[in-house]
């Protein structure tokens, strides 16, 4: 074993690098967490509860937006209030921040793409927009939940490093 094998491999077992090990391990999970709960509503997935979409808001001939959660939408709803003629924007959000991009305009048709951070979660939620109304076409969220859930996975991760760094440096002592 050569010099620069052994050196990372003693780095890995170190006790002071366990908490690196960890810290990686567990954005790393947390991350994947939550890329396994990206929704794609067009394979028949519900978009989460924090699903938001824009409304535009007048304010005497200046155009306010207001991000509101795609539950809360009434059955019934005038599009045009919803139909976005701006490319870019920030909307106001109860609890956070929420900006969109208009991908697509045309024929009184929008696909809009929102990116939210709010206190709890943050995220982004895609939609298409006609006559016909307000239809759902991807959701993922970043939820601190995802960091919790993580957490176990992220230390069995940095122990399994550690103890088989330990194991590798002791096997290459033997020989």
């Amino acid at each position: 074993m050569n010099k620069f094998n052994k050196l990372i491999l003693v780095v890995f077992s170190s006790d002071y690098f366990f908490p690196v090990s960890c810290l990686i391990s567990l954005f790393i999970v947390t991350m994947l967490f939550s890329v396994l709960d990206t929704r794609l509503i067009a394979k028949g997935d519900k978009p989460h509860p924090s699903f938001y979409v824009i409304q535009k808001l007048s304010d005497h001939g200046e155009s306010i937006f207001k991000a509101i959660p795609f539950e809360d939408l009434p059955s019934k709803f005038d599009s045009t209030q919803f139909l976005l003629t701006q490319p870019t924007g920030r909307a106001f959000l109860e609890r956070g921040k929420a900006s969109f991009t208009v991908q697509c305009s045309e024929n009184n048709k929008n696909i809009v793409e929102v990116r939210f951070r709010g206190d709890e979660a943050s995220g982004v939620s895609k939609y298409s927009l006609s006559n016909d109304g307000i239809i759902p076409i991807y959701s993922k969220v970043f939820h601190r939940v995802h960091l919790f859930a993580a957490i176990p996975y992220a230390a069995a991760i940095a122990l399994a490093i550690m103890f088989g760094a330990r194991a590798k440096l002791e096997r290459a002592d033997n020989q």
